[in-house]
């Protein structure tokens, strides 16, 4: 089986938003990685940028509220699917990836564990 794409990519979240290869890849997995984002053009277009910029605010966002309606006592079932249907699903798993790198995703799924899974 052929590992996915965040395999060999990440998402930078601290700055600029845009996918870069892994550290640490062997030279035919840093070519896979290169060759994805000059094909797909992951970082050429302004939009998709901006979209990461604001999926990753909306995220945030969700995941704050989450944890203020649970600790609240109110029903959060349907938020597992309400975040699966949104859009840059990527930047929900390097959120969950990233953790350890920020204070706010650290402090926030260190609130909700049970946001990993989701």
């Amino acid at each position: 089986m052929c590992p996915g794409p965040l395999h060999y990519l990440f998402l930078d979240l601290a700055n600029t938003f845009t996918f870069l290869p892994q550290v640490g890849l062997s030279t035919p997995e840093w070519l896979r990685a290169d060759y994805t984002l000059r094909v797909l053009r992951l970082n050429e277009r302004d939009y998709l940028i901006d979209a990461r910029k604001n999926a990753f605010r909306n995220y945030r966002a969700r995941l704050r509220e989450y944890i203020q309606e649970r600790d609240a006592d109110n029903d959060v079932s349907a938020f597992p699917g309400e975040l699966a249907q949104m859009d840059h699903r990527t930047v929900w798993l390097e959120m969950k990836r990233q953790r350890a790198s920020f204070k706010v995703l650290h402090d926030l799924f260190t609130a909700a564990p049970e946001t990993l899974g989701w």
